[in-house]
């Protein structure tokens, strides 16, 4: 069995064995990467809101035209936000995000949520596939795509994105 840099064999790596989930479910850094700076009803901007002003982990907004939001610097690419990035929540159109989640991967994200839709469900299985074996090969966990996922943080289960207070919440 052939051992890669790491230590992993090749079979391990395709596996995902001993990847790190920490990031994906305990954040402490979070890229928002789809928010909209004319449109508050984006699920990215809800999703940038609700982690912005409620949990404690810091949180960048992503949009390619750069900008503002809230008073905020909107970033245009996911390379130029300050410091590594524990969690990428993509919500972009499907088209976009095998681009999206390479450029994750050579900034050294360390996990993405992808939440948008379009893949297998809208007859694009080679995106969902572009995206699964890019991810694989390096070694990046992602939830997703079309995902509605329920994440820890500091012991909370929340859905991250309701829109109302009625938070899935266990203390």
């Amino acid at each position: 069995m052939k051992k890669l840099i790491d230590g992993r064999s090749t079979a391990q790596r395709k596996l995902g064995v001993f990847m790190n989930l920490k990031p994906l479910l305990e954040p402490k850094t979070m890229a928002v990467i789809g928010v909209s700076a004319t449109n508050e009803r984006h699920p990215a901007n809800v999703i940038y809101d609700k982690n912005n002003h409620r949990y404690p982990v810091e949180v960048f907004a992503v949009n390619p035209k750069g900008g503002r939001l809230h008073d905020e610097k909107l970033y245009s690419r996911i390379i130029d936000l300050p410091g590594k990035i524990d969690l990428a929540v993509i919500a972009v159109r499907a088209e976009f995000v095998p681009d999206v989640v390479s450029q994750c991967i050579k900034a050294g994200v360390k996990s993405a949520a992808v939440i948008s839709g379009g893949f297998t469900e809208g007859g694009r299985k080679d995106l969902q596939d572009k995206i699964v074996d890019m991810s694989r090969e390096a070694n990046f966990p992602f939830i997703g795509p079309n995902s509605v996922w329920v994440f820890i943080l500091r012991f909370t289960w929340t859905r991250f994105f309701c829109r109302s207070n009625a938070w899935l919440s266990q203390t």
